[in-house]
């Protein structure tokens, strides 16, 4: 008892000299009160499929995340993201921890590692069997601009539907590489593709008013 006591106190002394070392009203590079030390993840672009195992695949895809970052060292950040991959065919949802490690003293290019079970999936009428996979590695400059790649592993219930019997379980791989906006760019980009969808769902919502000419006044 005595000796863990001994080290716990030797510790804590270690501790308050390294505090008492640092310069005044200066933080650490991985303090959390550091500038640079939270990044919001706020990032949009597109990607294209180069491989799939699904006949006739969707060739353009949508693609965004967003989340949080924590730096927990002078080169590394920590944290979670939401992923969302949108196609002709389906949606898919992703839960994705991921680590962000600058590859420079300057944080101008960082590589991104992000891997979690893609939660929520459809294609054509079918919905995700299960749980599936989702790989992502990226590089990218000061957040703003990068690139990607994503492996999916998907299993649907009846699909495809032209085997036989049509409730067996088919897995599905894909692999997108594409282009991302991050930061304030990417971040305004959503709000901005909103803003345009909600406007384009309430024209699509009443646009019978403009060929009727009004509520009640049918042609």
């Amino acid at each position: 008892m005595t000796g863990s006591r001994a080290i716990m106190s030797w510790a804590g002394t270690l501790l308050l000299l390294a505090r008492l070392a640092a310069p005044a009203g200066a933080a650490p590079a991985d303090s959390s009160s550091a500038p640079g030390s939270h990044l919001a993840i706020t990032e949009i672009g597109i990607a294209t499929t180069i491989q799939s195992s699904r006949p006739g695949g969707s060739g353009v895809c949508g693609d965004l995340a967003f989340g949080y970052l924590a730096r927990t060292g002078k080169r590394t950040m920590i944290g979670g993201e939401v992923g969302i991959t949108t196609r002709d065919e389906g949606i898919n949802v992703a839960l994705r921890p991921r680590l962000r490690r600058d590859l420079d003293d300057n944080r101008s290019w960082s590589m991104n590692l992000a891997a979690g079970p893609v939660v929520y999936g459809t294609v054509d009428s079918h919905k995700l069997d299960g749980v599936g996979l989702s790989i992502a590695a990226g590089l990218d400059y000061r957040g703003y601009v990068g690139v990607r790649v994503e492996l999916q592993r998907l299993g649907y219930q009846g699909y495809p539907a032209y085997a036989y019997p049509y409730t067996a379980k088919e897995h599905v791989t894909t692999t997108l590489v594409g282009l991302r906006l991050g930061r304030t760019p990417g971040g305004l980009t959503m709000i901005g593709l909103a803003i345009v969808t909600m406007i384009a769902m309430g024209v699509r919502d009443t646009d019978w008013i403009w060929f009727s000419g009004g509520p009640g006044l049918s042609i």
